[in-house]
């Protein structure tokens, strides 16, 4: 649930038109046919979304039927990254038409009446929303992390699709390590990174720095080189793919000497200097909800 500085972006689940809607036992079937979706436990209600993979999360709360109101709603908290929206709203306007219901937004603030939903409508809503609560945390002096619109849903797609590839390359014993984000510590800047264990057989996704994990000697452990530089003095070792999703590839195990010879005169900065993140906190560096660009 959310903290107290935390606005929830709610949507309820309404009968249409006057129309019967669907029971309690069935809407609880539904939800527990949805991917991703946990029950609740003994005497709660909360349906609780969670992607491991993309970190993206929202719940659905059961409560009594009351007058139109089904007894379900949609909650999320705000701020978010867009992508938090572009994975979950979908099972918003699924749900609605599953059972032939409306929707109305309950918070924040909302002049838009109840209506049979639609992706864009409800994702400008949510934009909308979530902008306003980044102007109003950071008027009060909160310093949210940020990083380019493109960069995170980027890793968000390779996130998305992180399993297939891992299934992809099981057989060759190529990993397919998950992408993170850093913030360096004494600039504030927000980065995505991803960890290379050993200089082994790894599929990585595009990302601003590259994290030396165990490599052999003499690469000092913990070091994270720019990828860009990485791909400059290694350029011989990896190959560039785009399905099902754009990576690098290295597999060429008989060129590890060279590598490690190649990545000893790339500069690099201690791991000590980040910070990890949640994907959680970070937002999108440009607010502007997508109907109004």
């Amino acid at each position: 649930m959310s903290t107290p500085d935390e606005l929830v972006f709610e949507i309820a689940f309404l009968r249409r038109n006057g129309k019967s809607g669907p029971r309690p036992e069935e809407i609880r079937r539904y939800l527990g046919q949805i991917e991703g979706i946990a029950a609740p436990r003994a005497g709660q209600s909360v349906y609780r979304y969670r992607n491991l993979d993309t970190q993206v999360s929202c719940d659905f709360v059961s409560y009594e039927p009351d007058h139109d109101c089904v007894g379900l709603s949609f909650e999320m908290e705000l701020p978010r990254p867009l992508f938090f929206a572009l994975e979950t709203v979908p099972l918003v306007v699924q749900t609605a038409r599953e059972f032939s219901l409306d929707v109305e937004i309950v918070s924040p603030d909302n002049d838009m009446p109840a209506c049979e939903p639609s992706f864009e409508i409800l994702l400008h809503q949510w934009q909308l929303a979530n902008r306003e609560e980044m102007e109003i945390l950071e008027g009060e002096g909160r310093q949210i992390a940020r990083l380019e619109n493109q960069a995170l849903e980027a890793m968000w797609e390779f996130m998305l699709l992180r399993g297939e590839l891992a299934r992809r390359y099981n057989r060759s014993h190529v990993c397919v390590p998950p992408v993170e984000l850093v913030r360096e510590k004494a600039t504030g800047k927000v980065s995505r990174v991803v960890r290379w264990k050993r200089l082994s057989a790894a599929a990585l996704a595009d990302s601003d720095y590259c994290w030396l994990d165990e490599p052999p000697e003499p690469l000092r452990d913990g070091t994270l080189i720019l990828s860009s530089v990485v791909r400059e003095v290694a350029k011989f070792a990896f190959r560039d793919l785009s399905q099902p999703v754009n990576h690098r590839l290295f597999d060429k195990a008989k060129v590890q000497a060279d590598l490690i010879k190649a990545l000893r005169t790339a500069p690099g900065q201690p791991a000590e200097g980040f910070e990890l993140l949640n994907y959680r906190d970070v937002v999108d560096r440009d607010l502007t909800p997508l109907l109004d660009g």
